[in-house]
């Protein structure tokens, strides 16, 4: 069963928070590995408020980090037919200068 995640009270402050452990896919785009940000209330209505906007803006900065992730992708990802056009580029250049 899928538990969705809720505002976290910090048991010394009673400051709610929302909290959240990244996908290790994300980890190292978002540099980090949890996400903790305040929502500046003791009051558990308002913490529940709070927590909804909060966690729709980091679901937008985990879906940016995703397609940051996925357009670097493809920009190192080369074709065949394009490898096999800067290949025979450097052979061709190396064999012409003679090295």
């Amino acid at each position: 069963m899928v538990q969705m995640i809720t505002p976290w009270k910090h048991p010394q402050t009673g400051i709610y928070y929302l909290y959240k452990e990244l996908p290790p896919h994300l980890r190292g785009e978002m540099g980090r590995r949890q996400v903790r940000r305040s929502l500046k209330t003791r009051d558990p209505a308002e913490a529940k408020r709070l927590f909804v906007l909060a966690h729709a803006e980091l679901e937008q900065e985990m879906a940016a980090a995703e397609a940051r992730i996925a357009a670097q992708k493809v920009a190192d990802e080369i074709s065949p037919e394009r490898a096999k056009i800067i290949v025979d580029d450097f052979i061709r250049d190396r064999h012409s200068s003679g090295r």
